[in-house]
């Protein structure tokens, strides 16, 4: 089915939609467990690497990776920029923490 932005019934259910996907996000991010879990997930997605590669079949693939984690990222920074500079500093004061117990 395709979406009618002219149908009231279809903007009703696609703003719910969107606001279940924004309140599950919060709710991930509203545990220590779940901003370490995204913040590892948006680095396996390559959000904080170029996806560059000689091949250039592996940087689409790349790509698209990335995509995923830069919509995910608006979609945090959109709803609580707050929180995603909280999973920064955690994950940054994680990685200090391993390196000074070796």
């Amino acid at each position: 089915m395709t979406y009618d932005a002219g149908d009231p019934k279809q903007v009703r259910a696609a703003i719910k939609r969107a606001k279940l996907a924004a309140d599950d996000i919060l709710a991930v991010l509203a545990t220590l467990d779940g901003r370490r879990w995204m913040w590892q997930f948006l680095g396996m997605c390559g959000a904080y690497a170029t996806p560059f590669d000689s091949n250039p079949y592996t940087t689409a693939f790349l790509c698209g990776k990335q995509d995923v984690a830069h919509r995910v990222m608006a979609e945090i920074l959109s709803k609580c920029p707050d929180t995603y500079a909280l999973m920064q500093k955690e994950n940054a004061d994680a990685s200090r923490t391993e390196s000074d117990s070796d």
